[in-house]
C-alpha cells in the first residue's frame, strides 16, 4: 500500500509539472505571466473540447472499415491528458502494472471516449518527452531571447 501510495504522490507531481512547464513555455514566449496561465489553460481547454470530438469522428470512420479511423483514434496518443490519466489509471490498479492493453469489450477508456486504453508505460514515456521538450524550449526561448528589451 505505501509504494502505491507513493506511485500515486509521483503520478499527480508530474501531471502538475507537466502542465507546469507548459505554462512556464507560454510566459517565456509571451513575455508574460498572464500568458503563462492564460496559455496552459487554453491547453486544457483544447484538450477537454478537441479530444472528445476527434475521437467520435474517428469512431464513426472505424465503424465504417476505414484504416484512416484506425490512424485517427491513435490522435489520442500525442495529447498530455490521456497519457497521464493511462498512467494514473496503472497506479490506482497495481503499482507495477505497466503492460496495458486494448480495450475491445466497452467504449469507454481512459478519456472516457476513446476506442482503446494508451498503456501505461508509454504514457509514461511520453509524459515524460513532453516534459524533456518543453523544458528545452522554454531554456532555448531564455537563452535566445534580447536581454535588453
Amino acid at each position: 500500500g505505501l509504494l502505491q501510495l507513493l506511485g500515486f504522490w509521483l503520478v499527480l507531481s508530474l501531471r502538475l509539472f507537466a502542465y507546469t512547464l507548459i505554462a512556464l513555455l507560454l510566459a517565456t514566449l509571451g513575455r508574460s505571466t498572464a500568458a503563462g496561465i492564460g496559455g496552459a489553460l487554453g491547453y486544457v481547454l483544447f484538450e477537454l473540447i478537441a479530444l472528445p470530438i476527434i475521437l467520435a469522428i474517428a469512431y464513426v470512420v472505424l465503424s465504417t472499415g476505414s484504416a484512416f479511423g484506425d490512424a485517427l483514434q491513435h490522435i489520442q496518443d500525442v495529447f498530455l491528458e490521456p497519457n497521464l490519466s493511462a498512467l494514473l489509471s496503472a497506479v490506482n490498479q497495481s503499482p507495477l502494472d505497466l503492460g496495458g492493453a486494448p480495450d475491445t469489450t466497452s467504449t469507454g477508456s481512459v478519456s472516457g471516449t476513446g476506442l482503446y486504453v494508451i498503456s501505461p508505460l508509454q504514457g509514461l514515456l511520453v509524459s515524460l518527452l513532453y516534459c524533456v521538450v518543453l523544458i528545452g524550449l522554454s531554456y532555448w526561448v531564455l537563452r535566445k531571447r534580447d536581454v535588453t528589451n
